[in-house]
């Protein structure tokens, strides 16, 4: 493999995600929900000065919920 990749724990699966540019991975502090939003969407935090997403990945794919799912971080690519 060429390039940079992010590896990440999906559902107790690792997972490769190629990215031409480095993102950043920080553990969230708060979540902000969103009335009416799917459920995968877990609400809206703040990364620096952007408002980003938050995604449940293990759902919106459907998987199981990780073990690991109190430990929040956001991967942004």
């Amino acid at each position: 493999m060429k390039g940079l990749y992010l590896v990440a724990r999906i559902a107790d699966q690792v997972v490769a995600i190629a990215s031409d540019r480095p993102g950043n991975a920080v553990e969230l502090k708060e979540i902000t929900p969103v009335p009416r939003a799917p459920r995968a969407v877990l609400g809206l935090a703040a990364l620096r000065s952007w408002v980003v997403t938050v995604i449940d990945t293990p759902r919106a794919i459907g998987l199981a919920r990780s073990s690991m799912a109190s430990n929040l971080s956001l991967i942004h690519i």
